[in-house]
């Protein structure tokens, strides 16, 4: 027991600075997986060996078709594991460049999401050869607004709201 322990801190101080096993302790989407798969990944083999021994024992089950049910148990728990992270991942991706291309205030495309926009439009319009209109909206003196009175006076502004 004392060993499990020493590992444990040992562990613990190499993963506060940056090692291997910072991955289990930090906040980023990697680390959230991890944490959520690591004990799935370490229960299955005792649970596929717990289930042929019972399946052969009970005499449910010969030998050898325990063991090929408990390792197509094992490839479908993994096959599922790695869709589910991929979902995951694919989700936080899509959450991420949503953030990346709107502003959080107006919810309307930033300057990086324009840009993106603008360039596929032309792309179409060149393809389609047809004309392109562009409307653009700038709110004179937001910035000295902003600059002066504050951000969230200039928050208010840019939404019409009253101050």
């Amino acid at each position: 027991m004392s060993f499990l322990c020493l590992t444990f801190v040992v562990v613990a101080r190499r993963a506060k600075h940056g090692g291997i096993f910072s991955v289990l302790v930090n906040v980023g989407i990697g680390s959230q997986i991890v944490r959520a798969v690591v004990p799935i990944a370490i229960l299955l083999p005792y649970a596929s060996i717990g289930a042929v021994a019972y399946l052969v024992d009970t005499r449910t089950m010969g030998a050898s078709y325990a063991r090929a049910l408990a390792a197509t148990g094992d490839a479908l728990a993994a096959l599922g594991i790695v869709i589910w992270m991929a979902w995951r991942l694919n989700a936080l991706g899509r959450q991420l460049r949503d953030l990346s291309l709107t502003d959080e205030l107006t919810k309307v495309n930033n300057r990086r999401g324009f840009y993106l926009l603008a360039k596929q439009a032309f792309r179409e319009a060149v393809r389609a050869r047809s004309s392109l209109t562009i409307l653009f909206f700038d709110l004179d003196g937001l910035k000295r607004v902003n600059d002066t009175i504050g951000h969230l006076v200039g928050s208010r502004f840019s939404r019409s709201q009253p101050c």
